[in-house]
């Protein structure tokens, strides 16, 4: 019997270690579970317990008995509205069924790539294996199977290298980045607590809020304007005091000019230049605000 503590976390996560000489696809049971059609031939190694596959549909109700209450099979989560669904109402359970067929998903894909060595061309890697080979031999050690995880494996040393290697033909072919930018997800965001169904959280719905996120990312657009005071006072606060350039000095002025290119042109949108140099938005809403020195600035 398996003996659960009450999470103290809203959140939960797993961290996968994969060994391939140990990679199988099976759950074992033993004779105290029962027998049944689905279950298969008595394990070899061991009499008295029996072997089934993780992607039987029989094991999600055996694992997870308050999502298949009548006992039912798994793969089944269809949503409605104006139905009860128990999975969406999980909390954290949901979150873990939903790492545990992530794990699957993963292990299989592993387990194919372990039995289709020759479809990927593993063997184009012959001067890994001739390096490996003289390495043990050097130390007197014995190589065991080698498993070659291709770059279309994501997370694989193969995938990240190949990613480097894309970002550095960016960066050869367009210069290099400008702009570092950090994004974090909103659990107050008002698009994520207005589909939340009663008595839930945003940590009770990864799916809602990996999705809200993705759609904000992709309408993400930078604005150097001043924050207005009555809407935001702390953050115009913050803006004024620490973000305002100026007064130009000699600390920044090259032949009489501003080396950071102040004061900016009014900007409606942002853009880039042919060279990559961004324009943010400054609009000319004609506001002007003083800082705490009595000096008058606005949006350029």
């Amino acid at each position: 019997m398996l003996n659960f503590n009450v999470a103290d976390v809203k959140q939960l996560a797993i961290m996968l270690w994969i060994d391939l000489e140990m990679l199988n696809n099976n759950l074992n049971l033993y004779d105290c579970c029962g027998h049944g059609s689905v279950v298969l031939d008595p394990a070899p190694a061991f009499p008295d317990e029996l072997c089934i596959s993780t992607m039987d549909l029989n094991v999600e109700s055996w694992i997870y008995p308050l999502f298949y209450l009548y006992g039912t099979q798994g793969y089944k989560m269809a949503i409605r509205n104006h139905e009860f669904n128990q999975f969406l109402m999980g909390r954290r359970l949901f979150q873990q069924w939903i790492i545990d067929f992530y794990v699957k998903i993963e292990k299989d894909r592993i387990q194919y790539i372990r039995g289709h060595q020759k479809e990927i061309r593993a063997d184009t890697y012959k001067g890994l294996h001739d390096y490996m080979e003289n390495a043990a031999a050097y130390d007197d050690a014995r190589i065991g199977k080698t498993i070659i995880l291709p770059s279309t494996f994501i997370g694989s040393p193969r995938h990240m290298q190949q990613c480097y290697q894309d970002a550095m033909a960016i960066v050869n072919e367009k210069g290099k980045p400008c702009l570092f930018l950090t994004m974090t997800c909103n659990p107050k965001w008002k698009e994520v607590e207005e589909i939340l169904l009663p008595h839930q959280q945003a940590a009770d719905r990864p799916d809602l809020c990996a999705r809200i996120f993705d759609l904000k990312k992709q309408r993400l657009f930078i604005s150097a304007e001043i924050p207005n005071a009555a809407d935001n006072p702390r953050l115009h606060e913050i803006v004024m005091k620490n973000m305002m350039h100026g007064p130009c000095g000699d600390w920044c002025m090259v032949d009489d000019k501003c080396s950071k290119r102040f004061p900016k042109n009014f900007q409606n949108e942002t853009v880039m230049d042919e060279n990559g140099y961004p324009y943010y938005r400054r609009r000319n809403n004609g506001t002007t605000h003083e800082q705490s020195n009595g000096r008058i600035v606005d949006n350029r």
